[in-house]
Order: structure tokens, then C-alpha cells, then sequence
């Protein structure tokens, strides 16, 4: 099965934590973004697609360069409105690294997250229009201090009561888990399972909070589609190859959003679906 295919597969990443040092204008980050976002969305029109952005506010919002965490931020190539608002960008994302980039207290750094994940946000709905997701944030021991500050995290990053701008809050992952036992652990931020039992409480938490929010699949919906998958498809006992018996990759969603696809995209099971129509269909 080629990957375009594949329904594992969430979403595409043209680059992690791009940067282009020295510009302050942003147009050599921009032009490649806007580049290679059309190229890898006619090369897959089935799978979202974002760029890995610690979320650097540029030229394009003037009265949030006082937000951006570190000196010279301005001058990195990244200009989060901007770079977002290319057209086949189906969301936007922002990192979180206070340890990294505060040499401050633990109650600024949660201050500043909480300012960090609100700013995007609104950001988002100001001006693109597309959902966020807080795609990396970890931090450093003592345990509890690790938990409130991945409470604050999930509780801000996560379509719910508790965030600021539910709207456009599309979920968080933080960096990263390993094993009791695993030998490496370079950064510090590795969450070590079971025995963090607090943090992955927080986490399970989040997760049900997710699951709970609007526009996530519910088994019932879950259910229909497969019903379709099976009813539509040919089955694997048929003369033509898994690959082709395979249902196309879902068209994952968030609420009120759609995925995009290349202009010209070839129509079939592949081709961009209209989710506000089937959703008042069933």
C-alpha cells in the first residue's frame, strides 16, 4: 500500500522547527512552504498537511512580537500567520519549550504558556481560520511541577471549557514517553512509564477530554463508516491486490474544518469529500 493510501497515517509534516536564520522578512521560508506544500498535495490529496512550527510571530502580527520567547525570533524566517495561511496548510502548528527558552521562574513559565497557546489561538481565528495544535511541549522534573505545567497544557491546547478559544483548539502532544528502564534520556523531557504515574494520569485525562470534544468520531459514526468501507469495496478474496481493495485514507477532520487538496485532484474514492454534506446526509 502506498502511503497516500494508508489510513494510519494522520497528517504530513513539510519540516520540523523550520527556520531560515537572519530573515526578517520571511520570504525565503515562505516561497519553500508554499512550494512544497502544493507539491506534497498533489502528490497526496488524502492527508492533511502542516508544518512543524515552534510558531514564531513575524511581520504578519506586529503586536505579538513582544510574545515570541526568545531574542531574534523575528529574524528566523518564521512569521506564523503567514506561513499558515497558505491554502493547502490544513492546520497550524506551535511548540512549547519554556525550560529551553525562559531562564525563569516556574510560575512565569506558566504564565508565558498559557500566553504562548492563547496568542496562537486567536491568531488562528483572526486571520487563517484553521485549527492548532500544540504539537510539541515537554518539561523538566521535579514531578509534580511537570504536571500542573501539562495540566496547563492540555487544558488550554484542547477544544473544552477550560480553553481560552475552544474554537480553534485542536488538541496537544507532548514530548515524549520511554519505558522504566530505557537508557537515554538527553533532553530530560522523557516521561518514563509506569512509574510517572502522575503524568500519565494528566495525559489519560486529556486523552477522554478529546475524545469527549466535538467533532471527534463517535462509535456510531465509527460504525457507518466502516458499513460504507465494506459495501463499497471490493472484497480481498477478489482477483485485485490488497493495495486497491483497501479503503482510501479517512479524510480526518476537525470541527468545522475540512482537509484541502491539490486543485485538479482526480475524482473516485480518493478525491476531496464534501464533510458538512455528508455529515447532513447521515
Amino acid at each position: 500500500m502506498a502511503y497516500k493510501d494508508d489510513p494510519t497515517i494522520f497528517a504530513w509534516e513539510l519540516c520540523n522547527e523550520p527556520r531560515y536564520q537572519g530573515d526578517s522578512s520571511g520570504d525565503v521560508l515562505q516561497a519553500w512552504t508554499e512550494e512544497m506544500a502544493a507539491h506534497v498535495k498533489s502528490v497526496d490529496p488524502n492527508h492533511m498537511l502542516t508544518v512543524g512550527s515552534e510558531g514564531f510571530y513575524g511581520a504578519a502580527s506586529p503586536s505579538r512580537a513582544g510574545d515570541n520567547p526568545i531574542s531574534g525570533a523575528a529574524k528566523m524566517g518564521v512569521d506564523f500567520a503567514r506561513n499558515f495561511a497558505v491554502r493547502e496548510l490544513d492546520f497550524a502548528c506551535v511548540h512549547i519549550w519554556a525550560d529551553l527558552w525562559l531562564y525563569t521562574g516556574e510560575s512565569d513559565k506558566l504564565e508565558f504558556l498559557d500566553r504562548w497557546i492563547t496568542g496562537h489561538l486567536e491568531e488562528a481565528r483572526d486571520t487563517f481560520d484553521k485549527p492548532v495544535i500544540l504539537e510539541e511541549f515537554g518539561k523538566w522534573r521535579p514531578l509534580g511541577v511537570r504536571d500542573v505545567f501539562f495540566e496547563r497544557a492540555f487544558a488550554g491546547a484542547v477544544a473544552g471549557p477550560a480553553s481560552n478559544v475552544p474554537s480553534h483548539a485542536a488538541g496537544a502532544l507532548f514530548w515524549h514517553a520511554d519505558p522504566d528502564g530505557y537508557p537515554h534520556d538527553e533532553d530530560g523531557f522523557s516521561v518514563r512509564l509506569p512509574s510517572d504515574s502522575g503524568t500519565a494520569q494528566v495525559v489519560a485525562t486529556a486523552a477522554d477530554s478529546i475524545r469527549e470534544s466535538p467533532g471527534v468520531e463517535g462509535e456510531g459514526a465509527r460504525a457507518r463508516r466502516s458499513e460504507r468501507a465494506r459495501t463499497r469495496y471490493r472484497s480481498p478474496s477478489s482477483t485485485r491486490t490488497p493495495s486497491e481493495d483497501a479503503p482510501a485514507a479517512p479524510r480526518y477532520r476537525f470541527p468545522r474544518f475540512r482537509p484541502v487538496s491539490a486543485a485538479g485532484a482526480a475524482e473516485g474514492p480518493n478525491a476531496p469529500r464534501d464533510v458538512a454534506k455528508e455529515e447532513h446526509e447521515r
